[in-house]
């Protein structure tokens, strides 16, 4: 998986923010997405993440797994991440 070329980001204090230069739109991501997109640009498995936002957040681990799909769902329908 990867970010889209037409894709850049910026950090905020609360997240991340994805800037689709084609589409002229920006998406605001929480903490939680911004280590999604983070884990993505790294070129690292996703597959760890949900036990990595679970010990960090305090969270169920099959919620932090449903919540990264439907996410990583969107994205790519948006066409912001490709696979």
């Amino acid at each position: 998986m990867r970010i889209a070329e037409h894709v850049s980001t910026a950090e905020t204090n609360d997240g991340l923010v994805l800037l689709d230069g084609r589409a002229g739109t920006y998406w605001e991501m929480n903490l939680t997405g911004r280590l999604v997109i983070e884990t993505i640009q790294r070129g690292e498995p996703l597959e760890d993440l949900p036990g990595k936002i679970s010990a960090q957040f305090d969270v169920d681990p099959q919620r932090v797994e449903t919540d990264i799909g439907a996410v990583l769902a969107h994205l790519i329908a948006e066409g912001l991440v490709a696979q």
